[in-house]
């Protein structure tokens, strides 16, 4: 089943003409699903290898490389350096008239790329080692992305501004700006990822990366934290932020999870039980979880 999905996309899915995450708008340059074809590609090229099948591992290696190449590349806002999920040059109308330039799928393609787990190569064979991922989570471009995010998405839903005068941390997140399903609302799973990507960029930071003075100065203002140093723990307190505020706002449900958050009223909405929802919830408080197994000192 794997090899026949990812033949297809090598040879012949790339550039279709495909739907978004939100199955509302198609296009053949959409920023979720060339990061995730690109992860699939290069977990698929490591599978081949294991299994010694060479053939398969070049194909879907060069799929990945040359055909996909760097996904963010058609995908940054020339005016303000942020990520959007239409592509800037050749965009389809009807991405454009949605403006989902803007839209909540960039923050799940951040954690979605399929960075390739601790380990690389672990294969029976040699193999290439893969591409690094398009974007690291402390980088320049995912700050400002999330500065962008945090003022449309602040603007956007009453329930946010009510929550920051009330000094409750944290942002809820939706799905883009002309979003009408159910009046256009805070989506759980979107929130949660913001969560994800905070603890993701925690975890680089513990593990060795260094954030140079432009992302330090990026993620103050995407933060508006004059205080923010760079540091594992300042990112997890990020990351708990997000899920602070998202706490309130389900823990009256007994923590049930729904799809959307209503954007006036502050109450959960639509589709009770959500499937997705609990599963990017699970993803953020294992990664939180694991951050802090990193942080933690060995005892002897």
């Amino acid at each position: 089943i794997i090899s026949a999905d990812l033949d297809w996309i090598a040879r012949r899915g790339i550039d279709r003409w495909t739907c978004d995450l939100w199955e509302e708008t198609k296009d053949r340059d959409l920023l979720w699903n060339r990061m995730t074809m690109r992860a699939a590609l290069i977990h698929g090229h490591r599978f081949a290898s294991d299994i010694f099948d060479t053939e398969r591992a070049s194909l879907y290696l060069h799929a990945a490389e040359a055909l996909i190449g760097d996904p963010l590349a058609n995908h940054t806002a020339t005016n303000g350096g942020f990520l959007t999920e239409c592509a800037t040059i050749g965009s389809g109308l009807s991405c454009r008239l949605k403006r989902k330039q803007l839209d909540g799928s960039v923050i799940l393609s951040l954690i979605h790329d399929g960075m390739v787990p601790d380990g690389w190569p672990s294969g029976n064979i040699a193999q290439e080692r893969p591409p690094d991922p398009p974007a690291w989570p402390t980088s320049v471009v995912v700050a400002r992305t999330v500065e962008a995010y945090n003022k449309a998405f602040c603007e956007s839903y009453w329930i946010n501004r009510e929550d920051s005068a009330a000094k409750v941390p944290g942002i809820l997140y939706g799905r883009y700006a002309k979003d009408t399903y159910g009046r256009g609302n805070p989506w759980v799973l979107i929130t949660a990822s913001l969560a994800t990507l905070m603890f993701r960029a925690a975890r680089s930071v513990v593990q060795g990366v260094r954030l140079s003075i432009p992302e330090v100065d990026s993620w103050r203002a995407a933060l508006n934290w004059s205080g923010f140093t760079g540091s594992s723990d300042d990112f997890v307190a990020a990351g708990d932020s997000v899920l602070s505020r998202l706490r309130k706002h389900v823990e009256p449900d007994g923590f049930n999870l729904f799809e959307q958050i209503d954007k006036v009223s502050g109450r959960q909405y639509n589709a009770r039980d959500l499937t997705w929802s609990y599963a990017e919830v699970f993803i953020a408080l294992i990664e939180r979880e694991e951050v802090l197994d990193l942080q933690r000192p060995i005892s002897v």
